[in-house]
């Protein structure tokens, strides 16, 4: 019989960690074939925004820059955005996500260009070079706050934040709720990132 393995509060071994520690161990930064090239994500600042302009002339031209490419240039190349949610009922909001933002972006952090360069630190350093002008739009801070009445918008053409309202109920919920027992109430808000901006 196999003997009771017990994770909470007991000191785990970790089998990884000495190579890592006395320099033996490989890091996925050390596999470099011959010939690789380094990208780095230029990300928006703001939770939430247009995209007035993405000037990237002169990251083209810094040292070792292979290519730079803003979301249109991904359109032309004939990228088209990360899938959407499957089996959600009809009318739920369902929107498209590009790989990279265009025309707005929807929370701090989302990719608006990706530098691609010899070296890592050629394409940070070119990253740093990408001009981008954003208007500046009200945002959000919690997903309840952010399925208020009024609440800004993110998603062009959509009535609200909220992407989709079900009720799930199974058997007689009033009888067992008046037979229990014991009753727990319990709010529970499901958060999806993009559709909440977040400062």
């Amino acid at each position: 019989m196999t003997a009771e393995v017990r994770l909470i509060g007991e000191a785990i071994v970790r089998r990884e960690d000495p190579a890592l520690l006395t320099g033996r161990g490989r890091y996925v930064d050390d596999v470099a074939p011959e010939g690789a090239l380094h990208a780095f994500v230029v990300r928006s600042p703001l939770a939430h925004a247009r995209i007035l302009s993405v000037d990237v002339t002169e990251a083209r031209e810094a040292p070792g820059v292979v290519a730079v490419y803003p979301a249109a240039d991904l359109a032309e190349l004939g990228v088209g955005p990360l899938p959407g949610a499957e089996g959600l009922p009809p009318g739920s909001l369902n929107p498209q996500f590009p790989v990279l933002a265009s025309g707005k972006v929807l929370w701090a952090g989302q990719p608006v260009v990706l530098v691609v360069a010899e070296t890592s630190e050629q394409a940070a350093d070119a990253a740093e070079l990408v001009m981008v002008d954003y208007d500046e739009l009200p945002v959000v801070i919690g997903p309840l706050d952010a399925a208020a009445d009024g609440a800004p918008v993110l998603h062009d053409g959509a009535d609200s934040n909220i992407a989709v309202r079900k009720r799930i109920t199974t058997g007689d919920a009033a009888a067992a709720f008046e037979s229990a027992a014991y009753r727990v109430g319990q709010r529970m808000v499901s958060q999806r990132i993009a559709p909440v901006a977040l400062e």
